[in-house]
C-alpha cells in the first residue's frame, strides 16, 4: 500500500511564482510522485521523482527520492517497509565501571513494539538478560570485565514480528584516576604541606610528579619529577596562595593531573625568649629577654615566677611590649620562671625555665 508523508511541515515558497506550496510525495516502493498544492490559488502540480535510490544507514534501508520543479529541488526519504530496530548505544567504547546505555527504538511494523536486551562476551555463547520484552526503551547495561561484548537489541510489534541488531561493544580496563591528597590546604608560613600522591585503574605500576606555584605566576617548581616516591612536601616561601599539581602516570604512560589549592597564612607565633643565667648565687638577680617570632606583631610579654615547690606564681611583669625583665630569687631554692608573648591576634605562646639559686 502506498504511503503518503510530508517533506517538510512547513510551507515551501517557490522563488519562481512566489506561491505558497504545499509539497507531499506518494510511494509505491520503487517510484516517488511528488504534489505541489497552492494554498492560495487553484494550483496543482504533479511528477514522479527524477530518481530513487536505495540506500543503507546505520544497518536501516532507506528509499531517497528528489524532484526538480521551477528550479528548486526536493528531496526526501522513507523508511523501507517492514519493522526496523534503530535502537542505538551510547558509545562503542567505555571503560570497566562505566555504564552503558541502550536507546531502544524502531519503526515500521504494526502498533506498539517491545524491546528486550540481552549482552555476552563476544567469546561466550550464552546471552545473559537485562531486559526481557517490555516497552522500557532505555536500558543501562554494565559490563563486568575487561574485554569485548556484543549488546543485543530486539524489538517485537503487535504482530510478533521481530527485528534484532547487535552492537560490538570494547570494554578497557578501569580507567586512570588520580586519588592523590593533600594533608591541609590551609599551612602557616614555614610549615610544610605533605603531598600523597596515589591512584587506581590504568595499568600499574604507577610513577607521580608533584609541582608548585604561586597562584598568580605560570611556572611551576618541581618538587618531584616522576619517581615511584608517593610522599612528597612543599613549603611555600610566601604568605600566599599556592598551587599544587600532582601527577599520576600508569604503565602504558596515561597521565592523570590533580590541583590544589594551598592558603598560606601567617607564621605560627613562637615563643624565643631566653634568661641571662640558669643558675645564680642568692642576692643576685635574672634578666629575662622576651622574643617571638611568627604570629602577627607587635608581641607583648608577661612573666612570672615562683618557688619550683610552690603553686602560686607572682607577676614580674603583665603583658607590656617591654621586653626585658628582671627577676631576683629570694630563697636558696630553684625557681621557675614563666614567660608568655601574645601577638596581636590574641595567639599566646609560653615558655617555662628552671633557675638554681646558690
Amino acid at each position: 500500500e502506498d504511503t503518503y508523508i510530508e517533506v517538510s511541515p512547513e510551507e515551501v515558497i517557490l522563488p519562481a511564482t512566489g506561491h505558497n506550496l504545499d509539497v507531499a510525495w506518494t510511494w509505491d516502493g520503487d517510484n516517488a510522485y511528488v504534489s505541489f498544492t497552492c494554498t492560495e490559488q487553484d494550483f496543482f502540480a504533479g511528477l514522479f521523482a527524477d530518481e530513487v535510490t536505495t540506500v543503507v544507514e546505520d544497518g536501516q534501508t532507506y528509499y531517497v527520492a528528489s524532484v526538480t520543479f521551477e528550479g528548486t529541488t526536493y528531496t526526501d526519504r522513507k523508511l523501507a517497509d517492514g519493522l526496523q530496530n534503530t535502537s542505538t548505544i551510547s558509545d562503542s567504547e567505555l571503560y570497566l565501571g562505566e555504564i552503558l546505555s541502550v536507546t531502544a527504538n524502531a519503526q515500521g511494523g504494526a502498533g506498539a513494539y517491545q524491546y528486550a536486551v540481552h549482552y555476552k562476551k563476544s567469546t561466550d555463547t550464552k546471552w545473559t538478560t537485562v531486559q526481557n520484552y517490555d516497552t522500557n526503551r532505555y536500558i543501562d547495561v554494565e559490563p563486568k570485565k575487561a574485554t569485548t561484548y556484543q549488546i543485543r537489541v530486539t524489538v517485537k510489534d503487535e504482530q510478533n514480528n521481530i527485528a534484532e541488531k547487535i552492537f560490538d561493544v570494547k570494554v578497557n580496563p578501569p580507567r586512570l584516576q588520580n586519588t592523590s591528597t593533600v594533608d591541609t590546604q590551609t599551612v602557616p608560613l614555614g610549615q610544610n604541606v605533605t603531598v600523597t600522591a596515589s591512584a587506581t585503574g590504568g595499568t600499574s605500576p604507577y610513577t607521580y610528579a608533584v609541582y608548585y606555584k604561586k597562584v598568580n605566576d605560570t611556572k611551576w617548581t618541581t618538587a618531584q619529577a616522576f619517581g615511584s616516591n608517593d610522599t612528597v612536601t612543599v613549603t611555600p616561601k610566601k604568605k600566599t596562595a599556592y598551587q599544587i599539581c600532582v601527577k599520576v602516570k600508569d604503565k602504558k604512560g596515561t597521565i592523570e593531573e590533580k590541583i590544589f589549592e594551598i592558603a598560606v597564612t601567617d607564621a605560627l607565633l613562637t615563643n624565643t625568649s631566653t634568661l641571662s643565667a640558669d643558675t645564680v648565687t642568692l642576692g643576685q638577680s635574672v634578666t629575662v629577654n622576651a622574643s617571638a617570632t611568627g604570629g602577627k606583631a607587635p608581641y607583648k610579654y608577661a612573666v612570672q615566677y615562683k618557688r619550683s615547690s610552690d603553686t602560686k606564681w607572682t607577676n614580674a611583669q603583665l603583658y607590656d611590649t617591654n621586653s626585658t625583665i628582671t627577676v631576683t630569687p629570694k630563697k636558696k631554692v630553684p625557681y621557675d620562671i614563666c614567660v608568655k608573648v601574645k601577638d596581636s591576634k590574641g595567639n599566646v605562646e609560653e615558655v617555662s625555665f628552671t633557675v638554681n639559686v646558690q
